[in-house]
């Protein structure tokens, strides 16, 4: 799994998409005893709060919040050629997939601001460096949580060399939050104590609280990508000649041209049969074929859609081996 392992997390690596769950998928999750309180009346107000929706404040969207978000200009001929084909086969659009109708297409809301990317660390760290009771320790990897008995009051981590103070530290709290994400925050649970007692014992660490929820239930969506060719060219290929660089680079200094955005412009949502009550697939399209890993140039002009489940029935577990 790719990791965000910089300030951010995962916010400074991904596709710059922003996307709210469906509202129906949070009523499910208040159905679970003990989540009464993530159903959408209560999460709604939260997500209006932390964002500046630059489409437009409403109901739905917040106007004043440190996350600014741009809407995908979706200029490309081959997005409009997108759009008029989803109407053509009998799916809806609509206004915004964040707002009172998800289900549909349109452009999607992005973390772009400005041609730069906007991570949790710009909208919520960055403003805030300065507070003397802050401190940011960078170039550092944590190894396990500082306990006193059951109760958690600090955490281990060691500075890589070459940093200003490498070796060893220990940073005392009287409260901790561990946001680690999937697989860090129980692969460090489980290395100080914490998870399931056999898992522990099997890894050689002495169990401190038996916890038999911890690194279960690892949930992901797959995707899958359809590529096809032009009829016309009109894609973003030549985009990629070694010898445009120089002018992409000139063109983003004026937040603008094809380095200032996501090119995952536009998309949508759908219900893959009739008997589903909600939609569980999410279409990203692509004005441009190509692998991600580049290990295969884009050969000519052409187009993908990115098609992924909303929700997965399978599960995994994250387990330390020692």
């Amino acid at each position: 799994h790719a990791r965000g392992k910089v300030l951010g997390g995962s916010s400074s690596i991904n596709g710059m998409i922003f996307q709210r769950g469906n509202p129906m998928d949070f009523d499910r999750w208040a159905a679970i005893p003990g989540c009464e309180s993530w159903d959408w009346a209560h999460c709604m107000p939260y997500f209006r709060r932390m964002e500046t929706c630059l489409a437009g404040e409403d109901e739905w969207r917040g106007g004043d919040g440190p996350l600014k978000l741009e809407r995908g200009p979706a200029r490309s001929p081959l997005f409009r050629a997108f759009f008029e084909a989803v109407q053509q086969a009998g799916h809806p659009m609509t206004t915004d997939v964040n707002g009172y109708r998800q289900e549909g297409f349109n452009a999607f809301d992005r973390n772009v601001y400005r041609g730069r990317r906007q991570s949790a660390a710009r909208a919520y760290l960055h403003p805030v460096l300065r507070r003397p009771n802050l401190d940011v320790v960078t170039h550092a990897h944590a190894t396990r949580l500082v306990m006193e008995g059951s109760r958690v009051v600090g955490v281990e981590y060691v500075r890589r060399r070459g940093s200003r103070s490498g070796g060893r530290r220990v940073a005392q709290a009287g409260e901790v939050i561990l946001c680690g994400g999937a697989i860090n925050s129980p692969q460090l649970l489980q290395l100080s104590g914490i998870g399931p007692a056999g898992v522990l014992a099997d890894a050689g660490v002495e169990p401190v609280v038996d916890v038999p929820g911890v690194g279960e239930n690892l949930q992901d969506h797959l995707e899958v990508y359809l590529q096809y060719a032009c009829t016309q060219p009109v894609s973003m290929a030549p985009y990629l000649a070694k010898w445009r660089r120089p002018w992409i680079g000139l063109q983003w200094l004026a937040r603008r041209g094809p380095g200032a955005t996501n090119h995952f412009e536009a998309g949508g949502f759908l219900r893959s049969n009739d008997e589903v009550s909600w939609p569980n697939l999410m279409f990203h399209f692509l004005p441009i074929a190509v692998r991600y890993d580049g290990s295969v140039p884009a050969a000519g002009h052409g187009y993908q859609f990115h098609i992924g489940p909303m929700f997965s029935n399978s599960r995994g577990w994250v387990r330390i081996a020692s």
